[in-house]
């Protein structure tokens, strides 16, 4: 049942939307600042024996992560994180995995929760979930350098941008293997939630904070991509690219090394040549990753019901709201 108030809310935000999409520039001025910043330019459709010589013969890596939870409230909680490194050719290995499952109630897990929660000075659910994070996050860099080292790609995309992995140890590493390798890093970024372009066009709109995503809507042709980098880059030394790959008028954006400039429109020609085109402008490998690490409550409710005890289920992690109606 809907309340009319909450009903009249939401038409409220709906018309302070409408009232910030007016206060806009125009698509004109904001594609002609952006072009003054950026370098503006067509990615290209690759034809299968071109992409065989872009890559020459080696093969495409993509790497993602996932994670699950089952149980009630913090701590009676368990989490269930995995990740996948698969290559697009019949290389030995073609994979490679690894898993790990973590609950609060566990000595070892709870010393750590204890600590970031004192370090950073947040409740213990908290500091939990962020650990989490940071645990998967180790696990894809740690399968990623595997990759390097045992698959030698010529390129590996990161599901996230840089800036989810490169304040962990094993970054360093990564980035080491990759250039001694002559392997190009890619970090693709499905959300773009920056919000550097207003400001780096002169575009800003007093008192409100315009995000790249809404900056970006519709701004890009479809096969068009934006770089940003050197001097006017946003995410440290890093290049950044804004492409409409897709037929979504929201465009997406890939992280590359400072010191792989030289590969970009190669990558990215590449990258376009695997990306649907009616998709939403994330390459077709990828996302087959995605979809095969991810770990869905249908998965996680079958692990928990085959790995862990019916009595150990309904003492520690069978929450009330699953008993309604019993």
């Amino acid at each position: 049942m809907l309340n009319h108030e909450i009903l009249a809310a939401t038409r409220r935000l709906n018309d302070y939307f409408l009232h910030r999409d007016s206060l806009y520039p125009s698509l004109e001025i904001r594609r002609q600042n952006l072009q003054q910043c950026a370098q503006v330019g067509s990615l290209r459709r690759l034809k299968r024996q071109e992409i065989l010589e872009a890559s020459r013969g080696r093969a495409l890596v993509a790497v993602d992560g996932s994670r699950a939870d089952y149980g009630g409230i913090y701590p009676y909680n368990v989490c269930a994180i995995q990740a996948l490194a698969r290559a697009s050719t019949e290389s030995e290995p073609d994979r490679l995995t690894d898993a790990a499952v973590y609950c609060p109630l566990d000595p070892k897990v709870y010393a750590e929760i204890k600590e970031a929660a004192a370090r950073n000075r947040v409740e213990e659910a908290e500091a939990y979930r962020k650990l989490m994070g940071e645990k998967m996050a180790h696990m894809e860099l740690k399968l990623a350098i595997k990759a390097l080292q045992t698959i030698k790609p010529y390129m590996l995309m990161l599901d996230g941008g840089f800036l989810l992995f490169d304040r962990f140890p094993e970054w360093d590493e990564l980035v080491a293997e990759a250039l001694n390798l002559d392997c190009v890093l890619v970090g693709v970024i499905e959300e773009v939630a920056t919000s550097e372009l207003c400001s780096l066009t002169g575009l800003e709109i007093p008192g409100m904070r315009i995000y790249d995503r809404e900056f970006l809507f519709g701004l890009l042709k479809p096969g068009e991509m934006a770089v940003v980098g050197g001097e006017k880059a946003i995410k440290r030394d890093y290049y950044t690219v804004f492409a409409r790959m897709g037929s979504t008028p929201q465009a997406v954006a890939c992280d590359f090394l400072p010191g792989q400039g030289e590969h970009l429109v190669p990558a990215m020609n590449l990258i376009y040549s695997l990306t649907p085109p009616q998709g939403r402008g994330i390459p077709a490998w990828l996302d087959l990753v995605d979809r095969e690490v991810r770990l869905n409550k249908k998965s996680m409710e079958s692990l928990i019901m085959n790995g862990l005890d019916p009595a150990v289920r309904e003492r520690f992690f069978k929450s009330n709201r699953e008993r309604r109606g019993l």
